[in-house]
């Protein structure tokens, strides 16, 4: 059966892919969003300077460096239904990231929670579009990839910006009741992300 034959008879299944993933696109704006708005704490709390501070943001772009070597080299050695494999394993280290992150007890382990979250965040969006658009027909790669990339970077965006919106707004934070913001709402959203793309992301039959 071919690809475009089996998108026809799973239309509805498509988009429960394209959900996920865009779920998951979302949870990487809140992976790169997630401490932003509790640094002024961090600076307090652990005497950082300016250049400390700003690492705890610049860190997760490193990863850029290598991310795209390293998922192409994953594909070759995963093989079959490669792109979902990379997706679950990227939000498996995001769910990890947020877990250190949260309960980081000082500056140097927070900074390899957050460098462990660039990796996941932007191995998602490297191989995230390629367990999508098999649903649609490999023939229309074309029209489509520039399509969904613009998708999940939008995902990205709207991920990003409620964070700061909602988590800003908050004016009560303490050293004790930020670390368990992150624990109590990141860490499950984005374990549940990791078990909704690993139980409903399903590679099409060729």
């Amino acid at each position: 059966m071919g690809a475009k034959t089996e998108y026809k008879n799973n239309r509805g299944y498509a988009w429960v892919v394209v959900g996920v993933m865009c779920l998951a696109w979302m949870c990487a704006g809140f992976g790169l969003s997630m401490v932003i708005p509790w640094i002024p704490f961090y600076i307090v709390d652990w005497e950082l300077n300016f250049v400390q501070a700003g690492l705890i943001l610049v860190i997760t772009a490193v990863p850029l460096m290598f991310v795209g070597p390293l998922t192409k080299w994953m594909s070759t050695k995963l093989g079959k239904d490669y792109a979902k494999k990379i997706v679950v394993i990227s939000l498996a280290l995001m769910t990890l990231a947020a877990l250190g992150s949260a309960f980081a007890p000082e500056f140097y382990t927070l900074i390899i929670a957050r460098f462990i979250m660039g990796i996941g965040v932007f191995s998602i969006f490297l191989v995230g579009v390629m367990t999508v658009i098999p649903w649609f027909g490999m023939q229309n790669m074309k029209t489509l990839l520039p399509r969904f990339s613009v998708v999940s970077i939008a995902c990205l965006t709207i991920g990003f910006m409620i964070v700061l919106m909602a988590l800003s707004s908050i004016n009560s934070l303490t050293s004790f009741n930020y670390d368990l913001t992150q624990a109590y709402f990141f860490v499950p959203l984005f374990g549940i992300t990791t078990l909704l793309a690993l139980g409903l992301i399903k590679e099409v039959k060729q």
